[in-house]
């Protein structure tokens, strides 16, 4: 037994089994309606946060008892099966034929770990106003040049959800399905049709809550382009023309805001729809690692892209804006179908690479002056800061945590933060990186912390969940050199002491 796990609170011998004697936390939840499942014969927790309340592998959100942090409550399930087995003993003797009512049937889980699903609550600002939580389901990593048999279908949220390596693809095979469970408000004109008489509609590209992305020739310019078109309902499209508004002021300050940022060709009102009109771009590095197998990219492509990905997050925070969403699914590569090749990689296997690592960073739905006033939960689960996490506010340093995590993934293949729950996810942070500096757990907000003494609580999770913590790997680890050495900087849980974008870029990209 190593020293990490001796020190925690709860510790015992047979930490296997589940500690009966201390009673387990359950409060209401902080987080979003979650579902899950689990992939055969491994305890990995797998997914991201929904904004809809529909199942994935058919379990729902009420069948299972869940704390404060998402984790299972073990011991409530099974009280419930105790239950009811009492209940069908007391029908047999009575021998009654009256049918159970709908509240009193069991609803206890099949024991199995949550997937990955995806959350993207929106920043509270003046702006925005109190709609803007509920907004972003359209990801830009949808914009693309590709033709659509290379072109993958989104879900719901048009996050499609993310699996690991082995069953990552098994809901989203096939091509786009052009039938959306929600068409209300949408557009819904074919291929081939015109959109202000100057936008022949070639493919659709992605749909989602938000909107609709589509493939488009300007049959003015004879250019081909990306247009998202937003559903015609009041929110979504005031939203949308804030977010314009910034895309276009980015890209007005000069040659790093054209070059790092997608471009916005330009927007207009139709039928009662907004228009978005963007360059095409290519593939997601999400995108790219799905279609290589999840197997991490060569060192040399992620020290190309994350030179790109510090200057374009520096960028923006020189002039005082936090993008708040920064993952794999919105930072394209600005490359052509032609400039891609193919290679065998350490392990022999073979993969598609660009010939050059050039990306933009997109969807900026959510970004914000760092002046304006703020909601207190930003960014996909799996890339939120610890500070968002602790309710102590946040600022730039939070892209930089978000872009650390995106420089992990493409290295390894798989998410560093693989959770849906705050303190699954706070475990996972200290057994990744390190012990939480005191002062942010006396500082925080949130009304239930897992910590005693410094350290967290293994008594908040369920054993299982405990497991699945003591199994990662620390980040001194996984990543060594010079590269690790970048990672433990943009992952420091401090944000005071966090690396900013212009002090990585010195000490690694101006030799």
């Amino acid at each position: 037994m190593d020293d990490y796990t001796k020190h925690h609170p709860g510790y015992n011998d047979g930490y296997n089994d589940p500690i009966e004697d201390v009673p387990q936390p359950f409060t209401l939840s902080m987080e979003r309606t979650t579902t899950s499942t689990m992939k055969k014969g491994e305890g990995t927790c797998e997914g991201r946060d929904f904004n809809h309340d529909f199942n994935v592998g058919g379990v729902n959100d009420r069948s299972i008892d869940r704390s404060i942090d998402g984790s299972i409550d073990r011991s409530s399930s099974e009280k419930k099966k105790k239950k009811k087995k009492k209940k069908k003993k007391k029908r047999k003797r009575s021998r009654s034929s009256s049918s159970p009512s709908p509240h009193n049937r069991d609803t206890t889980s099949n024991n199995k770990r949550p997937k990955r699903t995806s959350s993207n609550p929106r920043p509270s600002t003046s702006a925005r106003g109190s709609f803007s939580s509920n907004l972003r389901d359209m990801s830009f990593s949808s914009i693309r040049s590709f033709p659509s048999s290379s072109l993958q279908p989104r879900s719901h949220s048009l996050l499609a959800q993310r699996h690991n390596s082995s069953q990552r693809d098994g809901s989203r095979k096939g091509g786009i399905n052009p039938i959306h469970p929600d068409q209300t408000f949408h557009y819904t004109e074919p291929r081939d049709s015109l959109i202000d008489n100057q936008y022949k509609i070639l493919d659709d590209i992605g749909l989602g809550t938000f909107g609709r992305v589509v493939k488009c020739l300007d049959t003015k310019t004879n250019t081909i382009c990306a247009i998202k078109i937003i559903r015609k309902i009041k929110r979504y499209i005031e939203s949308a023309k804030i977010e314009a508004e910034i895309i276009k002021s980015v890209n007005e300050w000069g040659g790093r805001g054209r070059n790092l940022v997608v471009n916005l060709w330009g927007s207009f009102m139709f039928t009662g729809h907004f228009f978005l009109v963007f360059e095409p771009l290519s593939l997601s590095l999400y995108d790219l690692l799905k279609e290589n197998k999840y197997e991490g990219f060569p060192m040399e492509m992620n020290w190309d892209v994350s030179r790109d990905l510090i200057d374009g997050v520096g960028f923006l925070h020189s002039r005082n804006l936090v993008h708040t969403d920064i993952k794999l699914e919105n930072i394209l590569l600005a490359v052509n179908e032609e400039d891609y090749f193919t290679k065998k990689n350490e392990k022999g296997r073979t993969i598609k690479l660009p010939k050059r690592a050039k990306v933009k960073l997109c969807d900026f739905g959510g970004a914000t002056y760092d002046n304006e006033r703020k909601g207190s939960v930003i960014n996909t689960r799996q890339y939120r800061a610890p500070e968002v996490i602790l309710q102590l506010g946040w600022s730039t340093p939070s892209d930089m945590w978000s872009l650390g995590c995106c420089l992990a993934e493409i290295s390894s293949g798989e998410l560093l933060f693989s959770t849906h729950g705050n303190f699954e996810h706070l475990a996972l942070i200290e057994r990744k990186v390190g012990r939480f500096p005191r002062g942010m757990v006396e500082r925080s907000k949130a009304k239930e912390l897992p910590f005693v003494e410094g350290w967290f609580d293994r008594r908040s999770l369920g054993s299982e969940s405990w497991r699945y913590v003591e199994k990662v790997r620390p980040l001194e680890e996984e990543f060594v050199g010079e590269w690790g050495e970048l990672l433990r900087g943009v992952l420091e849980i401090d944000p005071g002491r966090r690396w900013k974008a212009n002090e990585c870029l010195s000490r690694y990209f101006t030799r």
